[in-house]
């Protein structure tokens, strides 16, 4: 017999307290996120499969770069975005879930889909913001126009 366990959504959201933060930096000097964008890239799963992935690294890189200048400096040392946006071009147009947690790795994990025009989330981190925007310049975005004025709105 199995225990019943409760279906409640995992809160992920970090805080800054010490305890976070530290854990932060060992996972930054572990190079954690370099091993997230590996397990996208070398692993053998279908490309549907990598997508519904994607979003899901996105949002924990952007948890690790909350508040942690490590983790920043290495993003941005080690070219980092220019690696992500590599896998994500590599899998072909993102779908709405990669484009939304690319968009929250901007605003740090703020959820950009529960703000209103007189509350919108603060872009906190340019990074995403300008390779994604040089990204949709760049390639041939075979999605709806409609889709991706949806997503910036």
């Amino acid at each position: 017999m199995t225990p019943q366990h409760s279906k409640k959504p995992l809160n992920l959201h970090v805080t800054t307290s010490k305890s976070n933060l530290e854990l932060k930096i060992v996972l930054a000097r572990s190079d954690l996120a370099s091993t997230l964008m590996t397990l996208v890239e070398e692993s053998n799963i279908e490309v549907d499969e990598k997508r519904r992935l994607l979003p899901v690294v996105v949002n924990r890189l952007s948890l690790m770069l909350l508040d942690c200048d490590l983790s920043c400096e290495q993003m941005e040392k080690g070219k980092g975005y220019e690696r992500l946006f590599e896998i994500i071009n590599g899998i072909g147009p993102p779908d709405i879930k990669t484009l939304t947690s690319v968009l929250s790795m901007a605003t740090f994990g703020d959820d950009t889909r529960s703000t209103s025009d007189s509350n919108p989330p603060i872009i906190k981190n340019t990074k995403p913001m300008s390779y994604l925007l040089k990204w949709i310049c760049e390639t041939d975005y075979e999605n709806e126009d409609q889709q991706v004025r949806h997503w910036f709105h």
